[in-house]
């Protein structure tokens, strides 16, 4: 019964953080939503990427991704792609990974605001709270695309934009 018992629980688990990970996507298209955002990530989160800097703390985050949501990405829709889900046995922690693939309207670095495509990886790191439920305490982005609708596709970016 034990064995049912974990098994059930990891599913469950795992059902919950697609759909946290569904809700993240939906309010990163809201120019990421603040609220959205405080609902997602812990107090104590960490948000990094090689290409778009480094934030700690849940209110570094939201002020960091809301004004990219205002001032950089201006139309955007998120597929959030393959998720890779793996729950501790006791289904308080979890690791995930996922791709992005994103159509949006940008301004870019050299200013000019484009139809782009846009590729990348998620990692996180997430713990279920008693009373919170799923959130992120690490998440990582990694961008493998960036290209305006008509160019050719360079790779990986290696710019930094923040």
């Amino acid at each position: 019964m034990d064995d049912t018992r974990e098994r059930l629980d990891r599913l469950e688990a795992i059902e919950d953080i697609k759909l946290l990970i569904a809700e993240f996507s939906r309010g990163t298209d809201r120019h990421n939503d603040p609220e959205v955002t405080r609902r997602v990530f812990s107090e104590d989160a960490i948000w990094s990427s090689p290409q778009y800097g480094h934030y700690e703390g849940l209110e570094a985050i939201v002020e960091a991704t809301s004004r990219g949501g205002r001032e950089i990405i201006l139309w955007s829709l998120h597929f959030m792609v393959s998720p890779i889900i793996k729950v501790d046995p006791a289904s308080r922690t979890a690791t995930a990974n996922w791709y992005l693939w994103e159509p949006m309207k940008t301004r870019h670095p050299d200013g000019e605001i484009a139809d782009t495509w846009f590729g990348a990886t998620y990692d996180a790191h997430l713990r279920k709270t008693d009373g919170v439920g799923w959130q992120i305490f690490k998440l990582t982005l990694d961008a493998k695309l960036l290209a305006k609708v008509g160019e050719a596709w360079p790779g990986d970016i290696q710019a930094k934009q923040v």
